[in-house]
């Protein structure tokens, strides 16, 4: 199999090699050049500074997840305590003193469809990773 390009024929293994070293090349001269952009900061992203790396791994993903996947950046908050987001000023909805419900709540679609097998549970029932033996 050969690959056409500007006239000249190649086998496909060096036009893939060289897109490969082109596609690299070019990545590391984007990293070069971005040092001191905080999105390619991987000073920070790479010592424990006055967070730590768990903390700004999950800050981040937080951030990217919340829209789109926000059950996901829930379990994250509820395991790791990150990021450290400011307490609900609505007190008395939950009974925790973080004001954070421990589990999400079934659907009412899988209630009206699948009542039998939902435990009875409350927001305030604890999770495994919240149980201590």
């Amino acid at each position: 199999m050969y690959a056409y390009r500007s006239g000249t024929a190649a086998p496909a293994t060096v036009a893939s090699a060289t897109a490969t070293t082109a596609g690299v090349t070019q990545y590391n001269t984007y990293l070069a050049n971005n040092t001191a952009n905080p999105l390619v900061n991987f000073d920070i992203a790479t010592t424990s500074g006055n967070l730590g790396k768990q903390a700004i791994i999950l800050y981040q993903k937080y951030l990217a997840l919340n829209s789109i996947a926000s059950t996901e950046a829930w379990d994250d908050y509820r395991r790791a305590a990150q990021p450290k987001l400011p307490a609900s000023t609505q007190s008395g909805i939950a009974s925790r003193a973080d004001k954070l419900p421990t589990r999400l709540l079934y659907p009412l679609s899988e209630s009206s469809t699948n009542g039998a097998n939902i435990p009875v549970v409350t927001n305030t029932t604890k999770i495994f990773w919240d149980v201590v033996d």
